[in-house]
């Protein structure tokens, strides 16, 4: 059961979209849900760049991160990439608005209703993010503070070494 309709979600969120890029000069480029085929999204979005599979590298690189309550959010805390929640009248009374209210209550981030036509878009107030949130957050429901700041990789490899040198 889908939280909004593709026939009022998207024209709300592009026309949204479109007031942002206009007003603050900024590209916004859409990091495409990954089970979704491309196919699907190719008229969703306008001219925007959709790309799937980059979530990580299009955050690590971004200024601010629109999202609802997906991955993308624990790859903006992780690079301290300020987090503006979205919303929509469709969403506001679906069952999914309660994951977003926490999400945006916990890390005290703004929260736009893109059916909103008069939203002011403050990029000096969205650009900004409670350090103290995202650390709390981060140790909450990401990575613990006692694990070390290495990838997975890394830990993996290690591990396998110490127990072939065991053998």
């Amino acid at each position: 059961n889908h939280p909004a309709t593709n026939g009022k979600y998207y024209p709300s969120l592009n026309r949204f979209l479109e007031k942002f890029e206009k007003t603050t000069g900024l590209e916004v480029i859409i990091a495409g849900y990954p089970s979704r085929a491309k196919s699907k999204c190719d008229d969703h979005f306008g001219n925007r760049k959709v790309f799937f599979g980059k979530t990580a590298k299009l955050i690590s690189n971004a200024k601010l991160v629109f999202s609802h309550g997906s991955t993308s959010i624990s790859f903006a805390i992780l690079w301290r990439c300020p987090i503006v929640f979205l919303t929509s009248e469709e969403i506001i009374h679906s069952w999914y608005q309660p994951s977003i209210n926490i999400r945006h209550k916990i890390l005290s981030a703004p929260m736009i209703n893109i059916d909103d036509t008069n939203v002011n878009i403050n990029l000096n107030k969205w650009v900004k993010y409670n350090e103290v949130m995202y650390k709390k957050y981060e140790e909450l429901y990401i990575k613990s503070k006692h694990s070390p700041k290495k990838s997975l990789w890394e830990i993996f490899l290690e591990i396998k070494s110490k127990s072939i040198g065991q053998n």
